[in-house]
């Protein structure tokens, strides 16, 4: 009595863990009908309780593709050989199939062999296996049609390879499995030799400072030809902190270089052009005015000189050039006796003098160049302090090339000869310059005085002949 009652226990026992297992357990006879079926086992196989798969075949809860497999699998345990972990495709409701995985042992059930499979459920992982793939494929499809090449690289100097998309061949001439780890050929070879160090640099850079990069450069296809490419990246760093790959896109913007080059030799055909104009201007001011002839290219001369002292740019300087070069064409407007009159004017003649910087203004206003050329006509006799004209600006108002025209045009007009007086030389016209302390913008004046009293400027010798007339000071016209 003891016996039994200890032997209901273990049932009883063995029954409540079975039940309460979340892996499937079913038992099977020599004829794939289940014997016996924990809850977990019956959910499984899509049945509400273990009472309505007991007695059926278990095949013919699975799918046509996985019935043989299964058969198979559960012959080779009841033949005593160690069977293998299998999945299984189930047939569930509304036609949808769930995925189970499930290996058997061989045992005994009510004294008759039968294989006891033990089941787990797999959908969830074939799902997100699905969705894997399904990407895979997205962004195959994307990379293989986008125009370009991605790719993932080690940090090395032969830029190996560890995936690239099919865009390479394109871009390069060679095949993705060519440039898999220089396989075929290195990426790095085929960079143009002039380019690699600085490309390199600013890869290291980027490594360092943890940032993308960007890069533009050359390469030499498989079939000789040059292109030029844009690379966009980004490294990629371990648990560790170490950089561990490269990762980017490569596009091809040769057409694009081929387009600069031509819309850069069209504007600078443009530019030549608009110098021609103002040479031309130019010239034809001083024709206009022979006493000053000579004034406008020399002022432009000093101007950009200054400039060069002061340190700015090369592109600077040449708008400086064309500015100076014809700061005084409102004078074309003023007529020929004012200008060459051989004494000083009067207070009419003189307001006629000083319309030339307007009406210089109106006449280039209109005219699209690439340098503030109409405002240095217009500004380059205003004064720091407000006492110049037209319009009285004062310091920072007035454009720095105005500024540095002013200065030079200051020293050229009093070192040169003039219809109203001889030339007063070049220590009289730089001691003015220095007199004339808050006209002048200071840094302008002192850049003026280094170069000529370091001598590494000078006027040209026929624009200061003749003796200085001590009764007749200085003017600026």
């Amino acid at each position: 009595m003891a016996q039994e009652s200890r032997l209901a226990e273990i049932e009883e026992r063995y029954r409540l863990v079975s039940d309460a297992v979340t892996d499937g357990i079913v038992m099977l006879d020599r004829h794939n009908a289940i014997l016996w079926a924990n809850p977990a086992g019956a959910r499984m196989l899509k049945a509400s309780s273990p009472d309505e798969v007991q007695g059926r075949s278990f095949l013919s809860f699975l799918s046509d593709a996985s019935r043989g497999m299964a058969m198979a699998e559960i012959a080779t345990v009841f033949a005593g050989r160690q069977g293998q972990i299998v999945e299984y495709e189930v047939n569930a409701a509304g036609g949808r199939l769930v995925w189970i995985e499930a290996s058997g042992t061989l045992t005994r059930y009510e004294g008759e062999p039968a294989v006891l499979l033990m089941m787990r459920e797999t959908t969830d992982r074939h799902r997100e296996a699905d969705q894997i793939r399904e990407t895979q494929r997205t962004l195959f499809t994307l990379m293989s049609n986008l125009p370009g090449m991605a790719y993932r690289r080690r940090h090395d100097r032969m830029w190996t390879m560890e995936f690239v998309s099919e865009g390479c061949f394109p871009l390069t001439g060679y095949h993705s499995a060519e440039l898999y780890r220089n396989i075929g050929v290195s990426y790095a070879s085929i960079i143009n030799p002039e380019d690699l160090p600085n490309v390199e640099g600013e890869v290291r850079a980027a490594v360092i400072e943890r940032r993308p990069y960007r890069l533009i450069y050359r390469i030499t296809t498989r079939q000789g030809e040059e292109k030029w490419l844009w690379e966009r990246g980004r490294p990629i760093f371990g648990s560790d902190g170490k950089d561990v790959a490269l990762e980017g896109f490569v596009a091809d913007i040769t057409e694009q270089k081929r387009m600069e080059v031509q819309l850069q030799e069209a504007l600078t055909k443009e530019q030549q052009a608009l110098e021609g104009i103002v040479e031309a201007i130019g010239r034809i001011v001083e024709k206009r005015d022979p006493y000053t002839a000579g004034h406008q290219r020399r002022v432009a001369r000093l101007a950009c000189a200054i400039a060069a002292e002061m340190g700015r740019t090369e592109e600077f300087i040449k708008g400086l050039h064309f500015s100076a070069l014809i700061h005084d064409i409102g004078k074309i407007y003023v007529p020929s006796e004012i200008l060459s009159k051989p004494s000083v004017l009067n207070e009419l003649e003189y307001g006629i003098v000083k319309t030339h910087t307007v009406v210089g203004y109106e006449c280039l206003r209109t005219l699209k160049f690439p340098w503030p050329i109409a405002d240095v006509v217009l500004q380059h006799h205003e004064r720091m302090d407000g006492s110049g004209y037209p319009n009285g600006l004062k310091g920072e108002q007035i454009i720095l090339e105005a500024r540095i025209v002013a200065v030079a045009d200051a020293v050229e007009s009093i070192a040169s000869h003039r219809p109203y007086r001889p030339a007063f030389g070049l220590e009289p016209a730089l001691e003015a310059l220095e007199s004339g302390v808050g006209k002048y913008d200071a840094e302008i004046v002192a850049a003026c005085l280094r170069l000529f009293r370091s001598g590494r400027f000078s006027l040209s010798d026929d624009s200061y002949t003749g003796a200085a007339r001590k009764d007749n000071p200085p003017v600026v016209r």
